[in-house]
């Protein structure tokens, strides 16, 4: 079972831009990072 409260949850930095997303659930930006949709 997935942790309920990680670190950053709501500022996470992307890995291809560097931008800073913001996001309140982690599958939420897993999901788009995976879907690379976040900095394009």
């Amino acid at each position: 079972m997935r942790k309920r409260h990680w670190k950053n949850r709501k500022n996470r930095r992307c890995p291809d831009c560097g931008r800073i997303i913001y996001y309140t659930r982690k599958d939420t930006f897993d999901r788009a990072i995976g879907n690379n949709s976040v900095c394009k």
